[in-house]
């Protein structure tokens, strides 16, 4: 139908700018003459592009030139020199620049480019790891992945700054912290969303604000998982805090003095799991908190850092 409409268009229009001099067949090869340029012209303009210079590239060399004459500029160093004070310019304004448009030259289009490398990357070989450290592979259940996870009742009919997605999101949000707390056996839960690391760091911070920093005495399990350990201590040393390492069992916090936390993990680092109800105890003789880092997959099997007596 468009072609159709098109040439009848082309067609009246090649008949108004030509004198009746002409035969009708010569009106009629010529204005063909012009249906076929302009077919050309439109399929040249509807055509799909995948290359991938043009779309990834941006602008050529003379539209570059033209801006950068706009605004005074010589070049793009030039530029950079410019906006960016002396002071933090700190990398070589040439390795900032080091590739060029012959590099990918070669890539015909997006699509095969993301074929190579995907050939690439089907050359690693993934292989078993062995760290632990509280990170092991586990079974989502599909109903659970997409009902929960995956639940598309929750963004697919909405933009991301509507209402109704934010409300989705604190909807998955208040199903994630009711599951927390039923099993971890705690009164409350946050859903921020930490890392297991992050969030040992704002258990600490936490219980270090509660006594209005009078105590700054911290106490981490030395089987706790290595990089919680490393950003507990990161962000104690800005806040003076002392971080003490070394075995619970060796010590009764009951005749401690300065300490505001005690952080054990369970399952530790060796995947022994113990029950820490009597070290809380201690603990809270001293009016100090009480922290366990949990795998949360464990917790249905085990006793839950509540009925231990865990503040956090």
């Amino acid at each position: 139908m468009f072609q159709l409409t098109l040439m009848k268009r082309l067609r009246s229009k090649a008949l108004k700018s030509h004198t009746f001099k002409n035969t009708f067949r010569g009106v009629s090869s010529l204005t063909q003459r012009q249906i076929d340029l302009e077919n050309s012209n439109i399929s040249r303009r509807l055509k799909t592009s995948d290359t991938l210079v043009p779309r990834h590239m941006g602008i050529n060399d003379a539209d570059q030139k033209e801006m950068l004459e706009a605004i005074g500029c010589s070049s793009m160093e030039d530029m950079l020199i410019q906006a960016i004070p002396e002071s933090i310019l700190t990398t070589k304004l040439g390795d900032m620049f080091n590739h060029s448009k012959a590099h990918i030259k070669h890539i015909r289009s997006e699509s095969l480019y993301l074929k190579d490398l995907k050939e690439i990357a089907s050359q690693n070989k993934i292989m078993m790891s062995l760290q632990g450290q509280g990170f092991n592979p586990c079974l989502v259940p599909n109903v659970i992945l997409r009902n929960v996870l995956e639940n598309p009742n929750w963004y697919t009919p909405y933009t991301p700054y509507q209402a109704e997605i934010a409300q989705g999101r604190l909807e998955s949000l208040l199903n994630f912290q009711t599951m927390v707390t039923d099993l971890t056996g705690m009164d409350i839960s946050n859903a921020s969303l930490l890392d297991e690391a992050t969030a040992g760091a704002e258990a600490m911070f936490l219980a270090y604000s509660h006594f209005n920093k009078k105590r700054n005495k911290f106490f981490v399990s030395q089987k706790t998982f290595k990089h919680v350990l490393d950003v507990i201590q990161t962000r104690a040393e800005p806040l003076e805090i002392k971080v003490v390492v070394g075995n619970p069992n060796e010590i009764d916090f009951s005749e401690q003095e300065g300490y505001f936390g005690v952080l054990v993990q369970n399952p530790d680092i060796n995947g022994n799991i113990f029950d820490w109800q009597s070290k809380a105890e201690e603990v809270h003789k001293k009016d100090a908190f009480f922290i366990i880092g949990s795998d949360i997959l464990s917790l249905p099997l085990t006793k839950t850092p509540g009925e231990m007596g865990a503040d956090i």
